[in-house]
C-alpha cells in the first residue's frame, strides 16, 4: 500500500472510529468510502476493518439491485414498501400484483365492500379496514411505506347523487385520512386515483389537464375535493404526488358496479343471456383505457411525475354502439341492444389528450380497444366456463 493511500485510509478509520469532536452519519461514512474507492480505484477491503459495521459501495457492487427506468418494462431491485387503499377491487387488484410482480412488499387495505381477496397475489398483505377510520392511520403509521396509491373510492356515480354525504365521508374525509396518516407517518408520496369526470361535458375535441374542472355528479366533485386536498398537503406538507385521471377503464375481472362500468355491464349481461343496455342514443363516447395500461402508468408514477396531474388515456374516443359493434364481431351469438333514457350525471362526450403523461412518465398505452377487449372476452369465455362446471 503506497504512503498516500495509507493516510487515506487512516483519515476515514479516523472518521469512522469516532476520534472527531463530533458525531459522523453513516451516511456520510458510505459516502466517505464509495467516493474513495471510485476516486482511487482501490480495493474496499482496505477500508472495511475500520468500519464498525460492513458496508458495500452500491456504486460498483453487482450484488445491489438497480431499478430499471423505463415504466414499461420490469422494475428491478430496491425492496420498497407500498400500500394500495382499495387494493381488492378491480384496478386496485390489477396494481397490487402488478406491484408484487415487481418485488415490492406490498399491503393492501380494503374494507372488502366491493372487494375481493380472491383477487389478490398471495404476497400481499390485506388489512381489512375503512380508509376513513382510524385503524387505517394506525396501519399507515406502522408500515411507512414509501408510497401509498389511493385507489379506495364510492365509485357508483348514481349513488352519488343518490346519497352525497355518503359519497363525501367516503371520497372526501377518506382522503383526507389518507392524507394526514402519509404526513405522520413520513410518507414519501401518494399517487391518487381521480376520473376524466372533473370535467363534465366540456365541449372540447380533446380536452388537456389545462382545461377548467366542472363536475357534473357528487361523485366526480368529490374527487376535485381530493386532488384540491392533494395540492395544498405537497403545498404545507412537502407530500410529494401524481395525480391520475383515469380515462374509462376496462378489463379482465370489472364488475358492473362503479364508474366506467359499461364494458363490464355488457359482460354480465352477455352471461346472462339478456340485452345490452344503452342510456341514451348510444352516441356518447369515451375514452376507452385496458387496466394493464393503467397499471403500467402507476407503476410509472413511483419514480415519475411528481407535483403532476395526468391522464391515463388513450386520447381516441369511442362511442358506445362502436363497443356493441366490437362485441358483436367477438360473441357468436345474436346480440340484442335495448335503448334506454339517459342517465342523470353521466357525460356525453370524453376524449382525453395524453401528450403530458407520455413525457412526464415516460409511459404510453399499450392496447388498442380492439386489443383490450380481445383479452376482455377471453376472460368472459373463461369465467363461463369455470361456473358452468359441475361442483366436484
Amino acid at each position: 500500500m503506497t504512503k498516500s493511500v495509507k493516510k487515506r485510509v487512516h483519515i476515514i478509520s479516523t472518521f469512522v472510529q469516532g476520534s472527531v469532536p463530533f458525531p459522523i452519519p453513516s451516511f456520510v461514512k458510505v459516502m466517505l468510502i464509495c467516493s474513495f474507492h471510485y476516486n482511487r480505484n482501490v480495493n474496499t477491503d482496505l477500508i472495511r476493518p475500520f468500519l464498525r459495521s460492513p458496508v458495500k459501495c452500491p456504486m460498483h457492487d453487482p450484488s445491489v439491485p438497480r431499478r430499471i427506468m423505463h415504466p414499461n418494462q420490469r422494475l428491478e431491485g430496491l425492496r420498497m414498501k407500498m400500500v394500495v387503499t382499495g387494493g381488492a377491487g378491480f384496478i386496485g387488484s390489477h396494481l397490487v400484483n402488478g406491484l408484487v410482480n415487481q418485488g415490492y412488499e406490498v399491503h393492501v387495505i380494503d374494507n372488502l365492500t366491493t372487494g375481493d381477496p380472491g383477487r389478490l397475489h398471495s404476497e400481499a398483505i390485506l388489512h381489512v379496514a375503512d380508509v376513513n377510520s382510524q385503524q387505517t392511520t394506525a396501519y399507515i403509521s406502522v408500515l411507512k411505506p414509501d408510497v401509498v396509491f389511493h385507489l379506495a373510492a364510492q365509485a357508483d356515480v348514481q349513488r352519488s347523487i343518490q346519497e352525497p354525504r355518503l359519497d363525501a365521508d367516503a371520497n372526501v374525509m377518506g382522503t383526507i385520512n389518507i392524507l394526514d396518516a402519509c404526513r405522520k407517518a413520513g410518507v414519501r408520496k401518494i399517487v391518487f386515483a381521480s376520473t376524466s369526470g372533473v370535467y363534465g361535458d366540456l365541449e372540447r375535441s380533446q380536452l388537456t389537464e389545462d382545461d377548467p374542472v366542472n363536475p357534473v355528479s357528487f361523485y366526480a366533485l368529490s374527487k376535485v375535493a381530493g386532488e384540491q386536498y392533494i395540492r395544498l398537503y405537497h403545498r404545507f406538507f412537502g407530500l410529494q404526488y401524481t395525480i391520475l385521471r383515469y380515462g374509462n377503464v376496462y378489463g379482465p375481472g370489472q364488475t358492473a358496479k362503479g364508474e366506467g362500468g359499461v364494458v363490464a355491464v355488457f359482460g354480465e349481461r352477455l352471461y346472462q343471456g339478456k340485452p345490452l343496455p344503452i342510456y341514451g342514443d348510444g352516441l356518447q363516447t369515451r375514452d376507452f383505457i385496458y387496466v394493464k395500461d393503467v397499471v403500467d402508468a402507476n407503476l410509472a408514477s413511483i419514480l415519475h411525475g411528481d407535483q403532476s396531474v395526468l391522464h391515463v388515456s388513450t386520447g381516441t374516443d369511442h362511442s358506445v354502439n362502436t363497443l356493441v359493434d366490437l362485441i358483436s364481431r367477438l360473441h357468436p351469438d345474436r346480440i340484442d341492444v335495448d335503448y334506454l333514457p339517459a342517465k342523470i350525471g353521466d357525460i356525453r362526450h370524453s376524449c382525453l389528450n395524453n401528450e403530458r403523461t407520455r413525457e412526464r412518465l415516460r409511459w404510453s398505452p399499450l392496447f388498442s380497444l380492439e386489443e383490450g377487449m380481445e383479452e376482455t372476452y377471453r376472460h368472459w369465455l373463461g369465467t363461463l366456463v369455470s361456473q358452468s362446471a359441475p361442483s366436484k
